[in-house]
């Protein structure tokens, strides 16, 4: 197999995919209850095209054979809406296991929203709200309650999903982007500072924005 992983400057393995791989992603279609149906097989590849639209170094292909997909989508109600960051999908073997799953079909607005951003995470990008140029602060105990009320949460899932700041900065020259897809919506209360931002709502993203847009050609410029 061609090697898809890219590998930072000190030889750690990066969550970038090596510009001009061949993704492979595969849908399950066995067992019934777990997998894609036709419309979800439809959205998913929009959304790869409307990622994808401006240009993009990686080519996707389907992939019919899960033992020969990087990239390998389930649909188990039971297992919450995540994805694997980027080539660390390498890092699951067991071609039964998935590297991304949906806890709802997508045959919905919140359906292609959730996929746009899982599909985020599958380039390597992690969450806009937690980037090291995020201008926003806090109120923890706010935000902690929020997240328990509306999604079961711990504190520590919490953390780790909105509140904790990630090392991975921008490579475009796009600032900190509330309207990329990669931001969670924010609802009012949740943030301390600064004043422009105090207890203001940040709308839930409603598409891919230009800034999102730009990463992936920072990322993964045409070959």
């Amino acid at each position: 197999m061609t090697k898809a992983r890219a590998c930072g400057l000190d030889g750690a393995h990066s969550v970038k995919w090596a510009n001009g791989s061949t993704l492979r992603y595969h849908l399950y279609k066995r067992p019934s209850s777990r997998a894609a149906n036709a419309r979800d097989r439809t959205i998913f590849d929009e959304v790869l095209g409307l990622w994808t639209s401006g240009g993009c170094g990686l080519q996707l292909i389907e992939e019919a054979d899960p033992d020969k997909a990087e990239i390998r989508v389930m649909f188990n109600h039971a297992r919450g809406r995540w994805s694997m960051l980027g080539a660390e999908a390498l890092d699951i073997t067991n071609s039964k296991e998935p590297t991304m799953n949906f806890d709802s079909h997508l045959v919905s607005t919140d359906g292609l929203l959730a996929a746009l951003h899982e599909v985020g995470h599958m380039f390597g990008f992690r969450h806009e709200h937690q980037t090291p140029d995020t201008p926003l602060r806090w109120r923890e105990d706010a935000v902690i309650a929020h997240y328990k009320s509306m999604s079961g949460w711990s504190a520590d899932y919490t953390r780790r999903n909105v509140i904790h700041r990630h090392d991975m900065a921008r490579k475009s020259p796009h600032p900190w982007d509330p309207e990329s897809i990669m931001h969670y919506g924010v609802a009012p209360g949740l943030i301390a500072a600064p004043a422009d931002w105090k207890d203001k709502k940040i709308p839930t993203p409603t598409g891919l924005s230009a800034g999102d847009r730009a990463e992936l050609l920072a990322w993964y410029p045409p070959l």
